[in-house]
């Protein structure tokens, strides 16, 4: 397969349009709230931001390994059956896959210190997934207004028809890398549009700007299918350290890897009669790869039955590269011929876009628990943050400045809360339960994410099992393009996790 990377300044500029669509897609996927770890913390909704003595609560609040009895080590395996419901112009439809993964691996050194008012100190590291991007789902219905010719038309004007023809001895892949390298992503989209039979120019010349559709309708039936894959993994290396066995504070820093893919299909039918477009396909294969650090800061006070807890994340500084492949299929007919002609466009080239940063907004959270003596214990965290704070690095991509406006016009302040309790039957046999609830982001949306959890433990001694049922449920909503077709299509994902975890100590 030939690949063209364009680097060109002229491509960073033209690219502003393309990365609205798909950046606006990834602040709701990196900034929405949703906690991922070991059983006993998913049985419990995720609250252990009072409680420490947990893997992946240390990953939330760093003061918490330092409340670790032992060194231990735990591992957790995760069965996901994902419900999606889609909703497109009042029709829905539903799709399910399962998916198994180890979503989390840990452990944590403790180290005694009685000659010193430091009385504990200790190291850890977590390997675990923020977010599991996996999932597919189809959207179909009939759009009464926008066709994917407008799509291309959004981009076709003020191109000239002289920069969308093919060169004497050129073919289609040559023509859209040059494209790309000299114009841009926006430019090469007109080509694919014109080389497909979408949109025409309104005259036949070399410097003609202006285009029309090829296509007539009334209303189009729409068949969009997605297929994304991929992972938002976070890397904690830990250190805390206890006063007196009544305060503790704590550091992480972090390292994160994002892996995403999608591939995105889009069928049209439902032209009128005298219609040049029959039928249109259009295919869209995109990764993203990112590479982030931040840190968290965390503190935990004990007084009697009480504990309290903080914890600052700080934002996460990511750097991006992202890669795309586009197809087009189209049947159409010529002029004064009833003959269906079908043409395909796939110039079987990756497009490479620059390297960019983007910015994640830091989050903050307080915690409350209180412990049961001999009976078990209930913890609460509240937390808030904002994705308007979510920036782009305009230094390379001077257009980005407007995405960043955007993204503050779009996003509102997204808090969330955590309950969870464990109730001891006895010294071996716990069970676990626990809520979460968090507010949309989206300004288009207005219902709450929430998730219900159940669980139990058995410990003995120097080993324990858990095991959690966690139900979520989630809303959000995505355009089908960036420009054009931008009509939105509802998402309501209801996840059903079974989890179990294996903990082993020293």
């Amino acid at each position: 397969m030939k690949k063209k990377i364009a680097l060109f300044l002229c491509l960073v500029l033209s690219t502003a349009t393309y990365s609205y669509g798909q950046s606006l897609n990834d602040i709701i996927r990196y900034n929405s709230e949703s906690p991922q770890g070991d059983a006993r913390f998913m049985a419990m909704g995720g609250a252990f931001g009072a409680l420490g003595g947990n893997l992946s609560g240390m990953s939330q609040n760093p003061a918490g390994s330092s409340v670790f009895l032992y060194t231990e080590f735990g591992v957790t395996a995760q069965l996901t059956n994902q419900n999606i419901q889609t909703s497109y112009f009042s029709n829905t439809q539903d799709s399910s896959t399962d998916r198994f993964q180890i979503p989390q691996f840990g452990g944590v050194f403790v180290m005694e210190n009685t000659a010193s008012d430091w009385s504990k100190v200790a190291f850890g590291f977590n390997i675990q997934r923020v977010q599991d991007f996996n999932q597919t789902f189809r959207a179909i219905g009939t759009n009464p207004n926008t066709g994917l010719d407008q799509y291309f038309l959004s981009y076709a004007s003020g191109n000239r028809l002289s920069e969308l023809e093919l060169r004497n001895g050129e073919n289609i892949g040559e023509a859209y890398a040059d494209i790309g390298e000299v114009y841009g992503f926006g430019t090469q989209q007109a080509f694919l549009g014109y080389q497909g039979y979408m949109i025409n120019p309104v005259s036949y010349t070399d410097n003609n700007e202006s285009y029309v559709s090829n296509a007539q309708y009334n209303s189009l039936n729409h068949d969009y299918l997605v297929s994304r894959s991929g992972f938002h993994r976070k890397y904690t290396f830990n250190f805390s350290a206890a006063y007196k066995n009544r305060f503790h504070l704590g550091l992480n820093i972090n390292s994160h890897q994002v892996d995403f893919e999608e591939r995105n299909d889009l069928e049209e039918r439902g032209y009128t009669s005298d219609s040049g477009v029959e039928f249109a396909k259009f295919t869209n294969d995109l990764s993203s790869l990112g590479r982030g650090i931040s840190f968290e800061l965390g503190a935990i006070a004990l007084y009697k039955d009480l504990r309290i807890g903080w914890s600052y994340q700080s934002p996460t500084w990511f750097t991006f590269v992202d890669e795309e492949q586009q197809r087009l299929e189209v049947d159409y007919y010529l002029n004064n011929d009833d003959t269906l002609y079908t043409e395909i466009v796939e110039p079987r080239v990756i497009n490479g876009y620059p390297q960019y940063n983007l910015r994640l907004p830091s989050r903050m959270t307080l915690s409350l628990a209180y412990i049961i003596k001999g009976r078990g214990l209930i913890s609460a965290d509240f937390g808030t943050q904002n994705p308007q704070n979510t920036r782009y690095n305009d230094e390379n991509f001077p257009n980005l400045g407007s995405l960043n406006d955007r993204i503050k016009n779009d996003f509102v302040r997204g808090n969330f809360l955590r309950l969870g309790s464990e109730i001891r039957l006895n010294e071996q046999i716990s069970l676990r339960a626990g809520y979460r609830s968090s507010s949309a982001i989206q300004r288009s949306v207005r219902q709450q994410n929430q998730s219900y959890s159940l669980g139990f433990g058995y410990d003995m001694g120097d080993s324990a099992v858990n095991v959690a049922l966690v139900k979520r449920e989630r809303h959000t909503q995505q355009g089908l393009y960036s420009s054009g077709l931008t009509d939105p299509i509802q998402l309501q994902t209801a996840p059903l996790q079974v989890l179990a975890s294996y903990v082993f100590r020293l």
